[in-house]
């Protein structure tokens, strides 16, 4: 290959890798279109560093080899590169960074550091997907519900090594704005971490939109919660205690369902009633708290055009009631269990202002803890690669949910609520 076209690859790759580690670092927040742009390119690079660095310093090797260094514009390529490094050298100590704010934060929220108990697995951080550990075991696919001739189907994840019962139940709701996303996708690493732990976790689907329309899922999962506390026993689960979790939209669906299940009176389908859909915690991660979205916080608008078009099917101007019945942050109850929030400081498609207002609203009104964990230059959607900041997060997350399974079985021995 001729240096100068060598040269000229050199100098585009490394522009273009410099744009990538830049857009982490500093992600756009509007319009809506270059938020999710942003945030398509900047999560997996914030996320992976050392494998974006694995893989540009082959293509450097490759097109140095075939002469691209020869030529001025091929060295002012690897200047682009170096800076590339520098971005991505920034990201990695940031994580290690939010790691350690995170133990502290965490301490701080339990009062003294945590027990000791299984970690997750390091030598995950090498692979960019989870990698289920060979003492949990997964039994898929069991049907919760159906309707319409579809199945509802949840996923169980648990380790016979954990020791007997009884296990606390954690449910964990994929994302995917409502509209896609599946129960094997997300939520993995907490929920290996936590079976490793002796919990029974289950992971649920649920029907999508436009297909289904809101509050469609929330009508699904609340037959997943019922399904789960009347099968628990038999998988070695207390149907007792029950923690409910998911990242993005499955953060609003968590969040939504443990404040339902907080409120004396609320909508549930007619097969249910009776049934006992409370929650004794919540874990959302990135969640979105407002679909009503007062004071257009979410870029450009783009989470209401998403529910009129997609989600809620009706215009917001008309339905003004419905958006704000399905918005956690409109729901907020003195009954509601305690919650802790998980959210990235770099969020381009569900602000961290949201979150932070949702905690301060409900802690204003709950007679439960509300915490927020603020994962320092965290993108959405973070904790699906088993990165450093994901496993910094999922072990807080695993942490802060055994002391409130350990709270509540004291109360339970003690004879008084745990809430």
């Amino acid at each position: 290959m001729e240096p100068i076209t060598a040269g000229a690859w050199l100098f585009g790759l490394g522009l273009w890798c410099l744009l990538f580690s830049l857009n982490a670092l500093r992600p756009f927040y509007r319009p809506g279109w270059a938020a999710l742009l942003s945030f398509l390119a900047g999560w997996p690079t914030a996320e992976l560093p050392w494998h974006h660095l694995a893989w540009q310093a082959a293509l450097v090797l490759w097109w140095s080899l075939a002469g691209g260094l020869d030529t001025q514009l091929g060295r002012a390529g690897l200047g682009l590169f170096v800076l590339a490094w520098a971005g991505l050298g920034l990201c990695a100590w940031e994580a290690l960074a939010a790691r350690r704010a995170l133990a502290r934060a965490l301490a701080g929220l339990l009062g003294a550091p945590p027990p000791a108990a299984p970690r997750p697995a390091r030598l995950g951080l090498a692979l960019p997907w989870p990698v289920r550990p060979r003492e949990v075991r997964r039994v898929g696919n069991l049907v919760y519900r159906e309707a319409a001739g579809r199945r509802g189907r949840l996923d169980l994840f648990y380790s016979p090594q954990a020791g007997p019962g009884p296990r606390p139940l954690l449910l964990q709701i994929h994302g995917g704005g409502w509209v896609l996303g599946d129960k094997r996708q997300q939520g993995l690493p907490l929920m290996h971490l936590l079976a490793r732990r002796g919990w029974l976790c289950a992971a649920a689907g649920y029907r999508l939109a436009p297909g289904v329309r809101l509050p469609g899922q929330v009508e699904d999962l609340q037959h997943a919660i019922a399904w789960l506390r009347a099968r628990a026993a038999e998988h070695g689960g207390d149907p007792r205690f029950l923690v409910l979790t998911g990242g993005s939209a499955g953060g609003h669906l968590c969040s939504l369902l443990a404040l339902l299940g907080a409120e004396p009176g609320a909508e549930r389908p007619a097969a249910l009633a009776g049934a006992d859909l409370s929650a004794q915690g919540c874990i959302p991660f990135y969640g979105i708290y407002d679909l009503w979205d007062e004071g257009w916080r979410y870029p450009n608008g783009g989470l209401r055009t998403l529910m009129e078009r997609q989600v809620i099917g009706r215009p917001a101007a008309e339905a003004e009631a419905l958006y704000k019945a399905l918005s956690p942050i409109h729901r907020l109850s003195p009954a509601a269990p305690p919650f802790l929030l998980i959210h990235g400081t770099r969020d381009s498609m569900a602000p961290l202002a949201v979150a932070r207002r949702f905690r301060a609203q409900l802690g204003e009104v709950s007679r439960s803890p509300v915490d927020l964990l603020e994962v320092e230059g965290a993108q959405h959607a973070f904790e699906v690669f088993p990165s450093v900041r994901c496993l910094a997060a999922i072990e807080a997350a695993a942490d802060w949910a055994d002391a409130l399974w350990a709270r509540h079985r004291a109360a339970r021995a003690g004879g008084v609520s745990s809430r």
